[in-house]
């Protein structure tokens, strides 16, 4: 891999300082213009994480890594870490290294429940783990026991664990099918050269970029019998995952290493295990499973109305249809625009939907207006409900109707 390294003053850092700056597939002078040094030795640096000691617990494993080198671009390496390896079942691995002396951030249990280890009875091991000896720099190599198949290595890789820097790698091999890491518009299958960031945004889904939601999971599919495998991080930072030259990389700028590993072996049984983990889904109602009409920008009801007429005319099925924020007044939740949108008119819209087993769904947004008038937002203030800063104030940011506060979910 040809390598682009940070500059540190005038000049290169030495090695044991370079990190992969994730401008890959580049020239020298194209990474000369991003402020970077040239490398095309192979060599990523990276601190070493040494393997101090390994215990048995229960269900795996613990074992205790230092760290040996100077200092970074992030600052200094936290260490001690901890990893412990559980096999939780026949089919599912958990990974987790963490930082034992300060708590970090990770996902609530009271959002995400975590899953225990269940006896896997008669049931052996898909998979087998090892990791590198006592003494050595930390590695861990997942295989799949009846195929003999490499599924996760991060043998020789750089790996970082900072405050707000966190580098995990892993080999892939040639033929690897892999799948997932949404929310993106990208094509179905990763190509070698894909960067994807998990990062939630409000985005008209442009392709290639963070959109809605983040979920790092991936699903690797295996020719020729089609074997496949889960993994999923559980860290709800923002992150860059890429795939270049059959290596793996996770870039997260928070939280812990907190993997989980699924052995399938085929694709519905890696997604059946996944959800295992993360929980089922809510039941929907029998409409929700109909044919939906959702769009922005439909200028009043009596548009609305049209779009039904025409699914109704053409014999073309319809069970819902769906409005954008048209319908607000000032783009405000709970508030119907009285030019447009007049609520007896909307009224009348709702109920004809009905008399034809028909479903409307409107849109609300979390953003809060903090007009000085506007009834939500003061109740929200009373309630103190809503996301503070740093600072313990409410934090206030911008979107539909300007200048507005967000409902703190996580708030009791």
């Amino acid at each position: 891999i040809q390598i682009a390294t940070k500059i540190s003053g005038q000049s290169c850092a030495p090695v044991s300082y370079r990190f992969d700056c994730g401008h890959k597939g580049i020239t020298a002078k194209q990474c000369a213009a991003k402020g970077c040094c040239w490398d095309a030795s192979q060599n990523a640096g990276g601190r070493k994480y040494i393997i101090y000691n390994v215990t048995q617990i229960s269900s795996g494993i613990k074992m205790t890594l230092t760290h040996k080198g100077p200092g970074g671009p992030y600052g200094a390496a936290i260490s001690p870490l901890e990893v412990h390896i559980e096999h939780q079942s026949s089919s599912r691995l958990h990974v987790k290294i963490i930082d034992p002396k300060s708590k970090r951030w990770e996902v609530p249990v009271s959002v995400s429940p975590v899953p225990k280890s269940k006896s896997s009875g008669q049931n052996p091991k898909l998979y087998e783990i090892k990791h590198a000896k006592v003494g050595q720099p930390f590695s861990i190599t997942i295989t799949r026991v009846s195929t003999k198949e490499v599924l996760f290595n991060t043998s020789n890789t750089p790996f970082f664990f900072n405050d707000q820097y966190l580098e995990f790698n892993t080999h892939l091999p040639s033929n690897a099918h892999l799948y997932g890491l949404g929310e993106h518009v990208n094509p179905f299958l990763f190509t070698n050269g894909t960067f994807l960031t998990l990062w939630n945004r409000d985005s008209p889904t442009p392709p290639k970029v963070n959109l809605y939601g983040s979920h790092p999971f991936l699903l690797d599919v295996r020719p020729p019998h089609g074997n496949s495998h889960g993994v999923f991080l559980r860290n709800s930072n923002g992150m860059d995952i890429s795939y270049y030259n059959n290596i793996l990389t996770y870039k997260t700028i928070g939280g812990v290493l907190d993997f989980y590993f699924f052995l399938g072996p085929t694709a519905n049984n890696v997604i059946q295990q996944y959800q295992d983990v993360i929980g089922r889904p809510a039941m929907i109602p029998y409409w929700a499973l109909g044919f939906h009409q959702s769009r922005f920008g439909y200028p009043n009801v009596e548009a609305l109305e049209i779009v039904v007429k025409k699914y109704r005319d053409n014999n073309i099925p319809l069970d819902t249809i769906w409005s954008d924020i048209d319908y607000m007044n000032k783009y405000e939740d709970f508030t119907l625009d009285p030019k447009n949108y007049p609520a007896k008119k909307m009224q009348n819209f709702t109920e004809t939907l009905h008399n034809n087993f028909q479903q409307y769904v409107i849109i609300t947004d979390c953003g809060i207006s903090t007009a000085s008038n506007y009834e939500p937002y003061l109740t929200g203030l009373k309630d103190d409900i809503f996301i503070k800063n740093n600072k313990g104030k409410v934090f206030v940011g911008k979107v539909w109707p300007g200048y507005s506060t967000y409902p703190d979910f996580l708030n009791p």
